[in-house]
């Protein structure tokens, strides 16, 4: 749990650097968000139910919220999990759930 806790800081670190998303994650209940985020990440690895629905709610709000920048949020999390050494078969399994999840994040 705290690798999955060092990786969640990492991929904020990321976002809030990177141009093309940052706006995204400045305003938010990090808090939260980090919470949330965690919880993502065990139900990845464990493959347990998640609710999408909620998923996308959450990010409703984010109208401008494109292919883009999906993208660049997981490449933010590739990043992260490569520098807190998340095994490679594990960080394919996350983003491949994570990718599942495009149409509800981008509200499709």
């Amino acid at each position: 749990e705290q690798l999955l806790a060092t990786v969640v800081h990492k991929i904020y670190e990321y976002c809030l650097a990177d141009d093309r998303v940052r706006h995204y994650f400045r305003s938010t209940d990090r808090t939260r968000l980090s919470n949330m985020q965690l919880k993502f990440l065990k139900h990845a690895i464990a493959g347990t139910p998640y609710n999408t629905t909620g998923m996308r709610v959450a990010h409703r709000r984010m109208v401008d919220l494109k292919d883009y920048h999906f993208d660049a949020i997981l490449e933010n999390w590739r990043k992260a999990f490569i520098d807190c050494g998340v095994p490679d078969d594990y960080t394919e399994l996350i983003l491949a759930v994570a990718e599942q999840s495009r149409d509800d994040i981008l509200g499709r």
